[in-house]
């Protein structure tokens, strides 16, 4: 874990459900080793010396369809340290891994996810759009996903559509809640902790202050998410005197190695990208 993060301590344990509770007021009024085993793989890498850790958006997916197993057995073979994944629950409440509300973009089914049984998609074909090779891949179940993740790499777990307490009890069963952040609305994350106050939530600051210390106030969160709208030096340093690791996006326009540099001069603690081979290169002749 990096040297900013911090652990609860007992008597701040004690006083959680007074703060959490204050908090819930605040809110509304202010608005995988044995799998590891079979497949030889060592376990997770030794990352510590590098700049920043690296989230691989989707799993690793230039390599391999977004969202499913390969995706993310590709970035544990890159040696990263999250893998990104997309949560939505199926009509009888099955947890899969999908980021667009429908199977319709990157399946060979149509229809919302939320409509479709999880015999339904359990038979889709998740592959054949990204390349034939991948042909026959199905879409992960959640539970699938973070057994193979365990001790290999960690999961940034982005909640499209999904129960507090079923997301709570994935990652508990699995194993998961410490090598896991959770990405979702406030009143989300704040379920999830009443109800696993082991979770790792990460809510998103902007560069308000004030904004900042409610998030801080409800959630006391140990990580949190910046976007490229609000970060500079200064508030990335206000947020680490807090004990608080900041993760950030590097999607999009600024998914190139001049983004990523800029990033990383900021002194943030992870960096999610759609391209982990070219941060790798750049990481290796940052100066």
């Amino acid at each position: 874990m990096s040297g900013y993060m911090t652990r609860h301590t007992a008597d701040r344990k004690g006083s959680r459900s007074i703060v959490l509770g204050l908090a819930a007021a605040l809110l509304f009024v202010a608005t995988a080793a044995a799998l590891a085993a079979c497949h030889g793989d060592p376990g997770r890498q030794d990352t510590s010396s590098r700049q920043a850790k690296i989230i691989a958006h989707r799993g690793a997916n230039k390599f391999a369809p977004e969202n499913t197993i390969p995706a993310i057995e590709a970035a544990i073979e890159m040696g990263l340290d999250y893998v990104e994944i997309d949560v939505r629950t199926t009509r009888d409440r099955r947890m899969v891994l999908m980021h667009d509300s429908t199977v319709d973009d990157t399946t060979d089914g149509t229809g919302r996810v939320r409509d479709l049984t999880a015999a339904q998609i359990e038979i889709l074909d998740a592959g054949a759009w990204f390349s034939p090779e991948f042909a026959g891949t199905e879409v992960p179940f959640l539970e699938a996903a973070l057994e193979m993740m365990r001790g290999r790499i960690g999961a940034y777990v982005d909640v499209k559509d999904a129960l507090p307490a079923a997301l709570a009890e994935a990652l508990r069963d699995a194993g998961m809640l410490e090598d896991s952040v959770i990405y979702d609305d406030p009143i989300m994350q704040l379920a999830i902790q009443w109800i696993e106050p082991g979770a790792r939530v990460m809510p998103e600051v902007g560069p308000s202050r004030l904004y900042f210390d409610l998030q801080r106030i409800l959630l006391d969160p140990d990580v949190v998410a910046v976007s490229w709208g609000n970060p500079t030096r200064a508030f990335i340093d206000e947020i680490h005197s807090h004990g608080i690791e900041v993760f950030m996006d590097v999607l999009g326009e600024m998914d190139d190695p001049d983004g990523m540099r800029a990033a990383l001069a900021l002194g943030v603690d992870a960096l999610q990208t759609d391209h982990p081979d070219v941060l790798l290169e750049v990481m290796e002749m940052w100066e």
